[in-house]
């Protein structure tokens, strides 16, 4: 009879584990099968090349695990079923000597068992896992920290799982402070991001902190074969740490050379690199910053320089910027939705990691605007237009009725037009219209009508408002029309509201310097009374005035009354929010009752008389 094959006998070294850090390294555990082997002259090989390494034997103090787990409702099913069995193979490849605890999270983070050697009450308590309630995130890492920071001086690893992001987390024990908390433990963290819902950027930066490591898994996927790997390594008792260059993601080979009691040896092995943690990102929530931009905030795992981002959205490229990284959207250029993302990174020109992010992409209505310039040859009409999409819209322009002109967005400019009435549209990619306004053109010898001079001074100070609020056709002065010698009141409608930080009652008449009127997109008015102190604009709460639109930066522009029915428009948001600004803080002088708009809010500047009823 034919003799069964020998069992293969295992390698003289063997590599138990291997983990690929992005930031340039490989670490592989190793055993030697002969107990009480001397290991020594140990080189690496990836991909062929010769790389640095460098062996190192564990130290004899045991390492303090702490295994901290999402429980909360959203990982009810499969998901907790599939964190409890991967904590239990962690458990098993540990080190006898290896004190493990265990931390259940959701509205709250609870200690189910602490430090211990005993793995009945390890296994007990990873069964008696239950899912429901919120997600403590930060409160979890903050209590786990705290375990671990008082362990002693032994190896400390926190093996963090969680499939959302933090909500419910007590206050003042925010995203920074936990992070502090993490670091000041000096414990290497390994952070697992269960499908697309984690708080992949949060995971990123705590496994940043130390030699730790971050691991995008996704939803259905078995979390077994990567904690058992991690237990292989925290229980073996050599770990070779290798150098290596930036790798693309996909399977690498490991081979590692060494002699054993003197004796040469080979050991090789595949290294997945995934380069999970080189690139994260989410959409900001809440409102738009940026001047209206949606911001994808990127958390990356390896050193400042070393690596290059580009995004794109629907073929459309995006602006990236640095300290911090991110990632800035215009919602004029793509079509309104939910919109994917994709970001790639580079180092050295070779692509190591693309992530893709959604986001919502507000609806924005059309903008459109007719300015008119009377002169001697007829009237000069500029038309500016907005619309949403990525392919620019087309501006028509019609004289009493037919084509004069067009032309793709963002203006149409018509010199010399005579006629009664002009009327302007936006039309789409598919020639459909989206927009339209209609202005009465003026009369080429209208009684008291403007001087070609005085419209000339008009022009320049449009031309200078627009660089102070930093966008173009957003703002305009409109010159009030003269009557006796006199500016005429703008007047109210019976909407207006009398708003602002005090109440003009706890003002004298010589305090008193005139009235702010802010015009908003749906017709309601507010009237800001005016004294010595300028009164900030912006979208931040704590603006005089408050302008709650996209266009508007923060804190955007102050504006002060002179007195003699003067006023100092004074902008000062980031040059990037003001593109036609030799400088951030540009400024200038207008008179009263003359207009001007900023994005679509339109505001009116009114001296004392003209502002004092309503």
């Amino acid at each position: 009879a034919d003799r069964p094959p020998a069992a293969a006998s295992p390698p003289p070294l063997d590599i138990v584990s291997v983990q690929h850090d992005p930031r340039g390294q490989i670490r592989a555990s190793l055993r030697a099968q002969a107990p009480g082997a001397v290991v020594s002259g140990i080189t690496a090989w990836v991909d062929g090349a010769p790389q640095r390494a460098e062996l190192v034997a564990r130290p004899q103090a045991r390492a303090a695990v702490v295994i901290a787990i999402d429980a909360s409702a959203s990982m009810s099913g499969e998901p907790l079923l599939s964190a409890r069995r991967a904590a239990q193979a962690l458990v098993d490849r540990l080190d006898p000597g290896d004190e493990v605890a265990v931390v259940r999270f959701a509205d709250e983070p609870t200690v189910l068992v602490p430090f211990t050697t005993d793995r009945a009450l390890t296994t007990g308590a990873l069964d008696a896992l239950i899912a429901g309630g919120n997600t403590a995130l930060y409160d979890a890492v903050s209590l786990a920290a705290g375990l671990l920071a008082e362990s002693g001086d032994r190896p400390r690893v926190l093996v963090l799982l969680t499939d959302g992001e933090d909500y419910g987390s007590a206050v003042g024990n925010g995203r920074a402070a936990s992070l502090r908390r993490l670091a000041e433990s000096g414990a290497e963290v390994q952070a697992f991001a269960l499908g697309v819902e984690a708080d992949a950027t949060y995971l990123v930066e705590a496994a940043a902190l130390s030699s730790g490591a971050f691991a995008a898994v996704p939803a259905g996927s078995s979390l077994d074969d990567r904690f058992s790997s991690l237990g292989s390594r925290l229980g073996a008792a050599l770990e070779l740490t290798v150098q290596v260059p930036p790798l693309t993601p996909g399977e690498h080979q490991l081979e590692i050379r060494a002699r054993i009691d003197g004796e040469a040896v080979a050991s090789t092995t595949r290294v997945p690199v995934t380069n999970d943690g080189l690139l994260a990102a989410r959409v900001r929530s809440g409102e738009a910053g940026e001047s209206g931009m949606l911001v994808i905030e990127v958390t990356t795992m390896t050193f400042p320089g070393t690596l290059a981002v580009r995004a794109d959205a629907a073929g459309t490229a995006l602006a990236v910027l640095d300290d911090p990284l991110r990632v800035l959207i215009d919602p004029w250029r793509l079509a309104a939705g939910p919109t994917d993302v994709r970001l790639t990174a580079t180092i050295g020109g070779t692509v190591v990691a693309t992530t893709t992010v959604t986001a919502d992409v507000p609806v924005l209505a059309p903008e459109l605007r007719i300015k008119l310039v009377q002169t001697d040859g007829g009237t000069n009409v500029l038309v500016g237009a907005r619309a949403q999409g990525p392919a620019p819209a087309t501006i028509v322009a019609h004289v009493d009725g037919r084509e004069r002109a067009r032309g793709p967005q963002p203006e149409l400019r018509l010199t010399g037009v005579r006629g009664e009435r002009i009327t302007a549209t936006i039309e789409d990619g598919s020639g459909r219209v989206i927009a339209t306004a209609t202005q009465p053109l003026p009369a080429a010898a209208a009684a008291g009508q403007d001087s070609p001079g005085s419209v000339g001074t008009w022009s320049l100070a449009a031309a200078a408002l627009a660089m102070i609020v930093g966008l173009p056709l957003s703002a305009r002065l409109r010159a009030a029309r003269r009557s006796g010698g006199h500016h005429s009141p703008w007047e109210p409608s019976a909407r207006t509201m009398l708003v602002g930080r005090s109440s003009g009652a706890h003002r004298n008449d010589e305090e008193h310097m005139g009235t702010l009127v802010v015009r908003t997109p749906d017709g309601s008015e507010r009237r800001y009374p005016m004294t010595p102190r300028p009164l900030s604009l912006g979208r931040g709460a704590d603006c005089d005035v408050v302008i709650h639109d996209p266009a508007v930066g923060a804190v955007h522009a102050r504006v002060r009354a002179l007195g003699g029915g003067e006023f100092q428009v004074h902008g000062i948001a980031p040059r990037r929010q003001l593109p036609f600004a030799r400088r951030h803080d540009e400024w200038m002088v207008v008179r009263q009752g003359e207009q001007i708009a900023i994005g679509a809010h339109e505001l009116t500047l009114l001296a004392p008389e003209a502002g004092a009823s309503g």
